[in-house]
């Protein structure tokens, strides 16, 4: 490979893809709605406790996933800036390379 020959990072498109997991994230976030039972029956009474540990169960899954968003792309932008410094510095020690052994 010749030091012409270097590999481009596409950071419009990681950035892009890193900024719609984030996306996608922070929307499965957002806790849904969950179904209540209404009616005075042994039944209704059941579901509506089975409702209830829905709630509770969404609200924690909901709170684990908040914070991820953020994360996910902080880290996905700290690896484009490590990756691109790493490039830079090789690119730098190419050049350093006698051409008779290119």
């Amino acid at each position: 490979m010749a030091a012409n020959d270097r590999i481009s990072l596409e950071e419009a498109a990681i950035t892009d893809t890193a900024q719609s997991v984030a996306a996608s994230l922070a929307q499965a976030a957002q806790p849904g709605p969950v179904p209540t039972a209404t009616g005075a029956s042994p039944i209704d009474a059941a579901a509506a406790s089975v409702a209830g540990a829905v709630v509770a169960h969404v609200a924690a899954s909901a709170a684990d996933l908040a914070p991820r968003s953020a994360e996910g792309l902080a880290k996905s932008r700290a690896a484009l800036a490590e990756m691109k410094a790493q490039d830079n510095a090789n690119a730098s020690a190419i050049n350093t390379v006698p051409v008779e052994l290119i």
